[in-house]
């Protein structure tokens, strides 16, 4: 018997940005949370994120617009066309509408702006792991 505590599954999430002090900050910001986030893997680029998408299944696949090799855009188009339970969230420092629709169109559940939405991203990442396959 759980006493009433509420049990959580855990969300396991893979972290996509170039840069690795990004991956380091977010994997820090998400380590201070509950026990239900769980960073799985990260990649670099969007061709290695399309391949961990497949190889790890996580939930949720945080990721940059801008990559090397695979623009986010694509890798995000590739990821929920191959993994329909997989949902993804772009990351961006960029607040331009044409990246937030191109993303969107791609089948991205959400476009955050790190310095914007930073404190809200562990909510945000529950939300889309929630949300219904479109």
């Amino acid at each position: 018997m759980n006493n009433g505590a509420s049990w959580k599954r855990t969300i396991r999430i893979l972290l996509v940005f170039e840069q690795e002090v990004f991956r380091t900050a977010l994997r820090h910001r998400l380590d201070t949370e509950e026990v239900d986030l769980t960073v799985v893997g990260e990649a670099g680029d969007g061709k290695t994120a399309v391949h961990l998408a497949g190889e790890l299944k996580p939930d949720v696949v945080l990721i940059d617009v801008a990559l090397p090799i695979m623009s986010g855009i694509v890798a995000t188009r590739l990821i929920t066309e191959s993994y329909p339970g997989v949902r993804v969230l772009a990351l961006s420092l960029h607040d331009d509408e044409r990246l937030v629709e191109g993303m969107r169109s791609a089948g991205a559940s959400n476009y955050l702006i790190l310095d914007r939405d930073w404190e809200t991203l562990p909510k945000e990442i529950r939300d889309v792991a929630a949300s219904p396959s479109t």
